[in-house]
């Protein structure tokens, strides 16, 4: 990931712990509700919960580290949008 600014890499680095966290806690709560789900099935649904997270957050956060090539205070302030979008 490019170097945007000190506090954006951090604010992407947030968003994506908070995701995953969210993540994490719903496929917990599925496997309470589901406890008959083999150690495979569980070790599948978490990975494609993963898989999902990074699917949906690459393209924003590809796009605002392609911005700090040319324009690091917009992409501090898009990297700040999309924490405050998701918070």
């Amino acid at each position: 990931m490019a170097l945007i600014h000190d506090t954006a890499p951090l604010t992407v680095r947030a968003l994506v712990q908070r995701a995953d966290a969210i993540r994490a806690s719903e496929v917990q709560r599925l496997f309470g509700r589901c406890p008959e789900l083999s150690e495979k099935e569980r070790v599948l649904i978490a990975a494609m919960s993963s898989a999902l997270i990074g699917r949906l957050l690459h393209g924003a956060i590809s796009k605002i580290c392609d911005k700090a090539a040319v324009d690091h205070e917009q992409a501090l302030s898009d990297a700040r949008a999309l924490s405050e979008l998701f918070g």
